[in-house]
């Protein structure tokens, strides 16, 4: 795990790093998910390591919350975290038939940009309350950290600058209104898909030119540019 930038607020620590997200050391991690809540058996995703590492016990816990139904986007549920973690948060952004290519959710339109745009906006909308309700939920159940991953941003193929943007903001909207008193330790871990030291670096050159953008929207993200 490569910690790339750590930075305090008020109450919130946030980190960001590059890795496995199981590597954390965190109380809690979140996992991406569609919402029916049914892991993945596609070992490149979240959901499909899950499954790999905590089996049966995770997909019950799941299945009894969901009782066989399809939930609606925004959808958050809690289980245990295997022999790793504290908790899962498992945040339910799209139904399981809504997939970047296919037809429903979208407006009658000819313009295909626009409808992705549409789409891409109910994304991110599902995906902006589950980070909200996962962060009350962690301090409600007195965890100390949780981790995210890139949500949608993987398979899925959400944009990685509009996630990052949109999570920096939930994050300090958290943290004005945390009670005094209480502390939480966020995580934002990118996941580690290249091997070679040079492109590592073409990553991290990538990242930097980001900087600039997150520190015109955010106090987080203008400690960014002290890399």
């Amino acid at each position: 795990m490569n910690l790339i930038h750590r930075s305090k607020l008020r109450h919130v620590e946030f980190t960001l790093a590059v890795g496995d997200i199981f590597d954390a050391g965190v109380d809690a991690i979140v996992n991406s998910e569609q919402t029916d809540f049914v892991l993945s058996g596609n070992p490149r995703s979240l959901g499909g390591q899950i499954w790999s590492r905590y089996g049966a016990s995770v997909q019950s816990e799941l299945d009894a919350a969901t009782e066989g139904q399809v939930m609606g986007p925004g959808t958050v549920i809690g289980t245990s975290g295997g022999h790793d973690f504290k908790r899962i948060f498992h945040a339910g952004f799209h139904d399981p038939d809504d997939w970047p290519g296919s037809s429903i959710s979208a407006p009658h339109t000819d313009d295909i940009a626009q409808s992705r745009e549409f789409r891409e906006t109910g994304y991110f909308s599902a995906i902006g309350s589950c980070v909200a309700q996962i962060l009350d939920d962690a301090v409600a159940q007195n965890l100390k950290s949780v981790a995210f991953p890139m949500i949608g941003c993987g398979l899925f193929g959400l944009d990685e600058k509009l996630l990052i943007l949109q999570f920096l903001d939930s994050i300090e909207e958290f943290d004005d209104r945390l009670a005094e008193g209480k502390t939480l330790q966020v995580w934002l871990v990118i996941r580690d898909r290249v091997q070679s030291p040079e492109e590592k670096k073409v990553i991290w050159m990538r990242w930097r030119s980001r900087c600039a953008i997150l520190g015109q929207r955010s106090t987080i993200g203008q400690s960014f540019q002290q890399w």
